[in-house]
């Protein structure tokens, strides 16, 4: 079942509204799965929470936000460039 995925409604991601929630757990595998659905996702509601990852203990969390940040091109108001 996709029930678990986010689904896109009116512009926003309504299963992102608990990410920075999950992205404080204690567990980095969980962290490090949560950062690699936000690179796929994309969008304003991804970047928001990735960059709140850029400040995770964990190196490999890190990377992979600072590598997906950059690549995203508009800010993180939704603005393209």
């Amino acid at each position: 079942s996709n029930r678990h995925l986010p689904r896109r409604r009116t512009g926003v991601f309504r299963g992102l509204l608990h990410v920075e929630k999950v992205l404080g757990t204690p567990d980095p595998k969980i962290r490090l799965a949560l950062v690699q659905v936000l690179e796929r996702i994309g969008g304003p509601e991804s970047q928001r929470a990735l960059q709140t990852a850029l400040d995770d203990p964990e190196e490999a969390i890190r990377a992979i936000a600072r590598k997906a940040t950059e690549t995203f091109d508009f800010d993180v108001d939704g603005r393209t460039p």
